[in-house]
């Protein structure tokens, strides 16, 4: 077994089995722990987007401003959030969520992916922004975007 990772790690097939009988139960262990391996990298990944959930109720709070306008574009890592007049989405017990006028666009290697997302606004201090963008079926927040030029608007 310890081989046969070895021998795939490196790029080079593995060795042939010596017995009938032993290679099946070796193949079979093989693709075994390629399922194994395989799983625990899909829980890896999918652990590292968790986020809120929130519920999208049909109108907002009657003391939140109903949009937020971004002046200029703002890019954290591969992420490009656009300019232009975010609306209110909806809240959760610490902040509220305002959708992006656009898809948020992550340049990749194989290209643009565009995301749903937008800016996070927190409760207690309307100052902290952060984007967030929807990852692999979870709200992910990302960035800081307090400093950047922002206007609330009803």
């Amino acid at each position: 077994m310890k081989n046969f990772y070895l021998a795939f790690l490196l790029g080079r097939p593995p060795r042939r089995m010596q017995s009938r009988s032993s290679g099946v139960s070796q193949k079979r262990s093989a693709i075994a722990a390629h399922f194994i391996v395989a799983g625990l990298f899909l829980a890896l990944c999918s652990s590292c987007a968790w986020g809120r959930h929130h519920s999208i109720p049909s109108e907002g709070p009657p003391r939140t401003p109903r949009h937020l306008q971004l002046d200029r574009p703002i890019s954290v890592a591969t992420l490009h959030f656009p300019a232009g007049v975010y609306s209110w989405r909806s809240e959760d017990a610490a902040g509220y969520y305002y959708a992006a006028p656009r898809p948020i666009v992550q340049h990749t290697a194989l290209g643009s992916v565009f995301r749903k997302g937008g800016i996070y606004v927190n409760k207690r201090d309307p100052r902290k922004l952060r984007g967030y963008v929807y990852w692999a079926g979870a709200l992910a927040q990302i960035g800081n975007f307090s400093k950047k030029k922002y206007e609330f608007r009803d």
